[in-house]
């Protein structure tokens, strides 16, 4: 299943990724079909919107992973100190008070 391309900003980055490699295999595919029967119309107008949806994607995950680069940068520089990137939220245990 695609995603159609006014979705892929809503799409979670893990989606993205498998679409992305799905994508790719896909048109490697396509294209030893074409290299094996020869250059048909239909089959390049298929290779043509695929790579047009993995060049969408990519871009995307591109401007997600600058984003969250910006992102680091400006708190790390707000906070004046490494941000953690796996930071434990879980609640700490009560410690009995006499």
């Amino acid at each position: 299943m695609t995603i159609a391309s006014k979705d892929i900003p809503y799409v979670r980055e893990e989606r993205l990724h498998k679409e992305l490699s799905n994508i790719t295999y896909k048109r490697d595919r396509l294209r030893d079909q074409i290299r094996k029967e020869g250059r048909d119309d239909i089959l390049l107008e298929r290779m043509l919107a695929l790579e047009t949806n993995a060049c969408y994607i990519h871009r995307e995950l591109e401007v997600r992973t600058a984003r969250r680069k910006a992102h680091q940068a400006y708190t790390q520089q707000k906070y004046g100190k490494k941000v953690r990137k796996n930071k434990d939220n879980r609640a700490k245990p009560r410690q009995n008070r006499v």
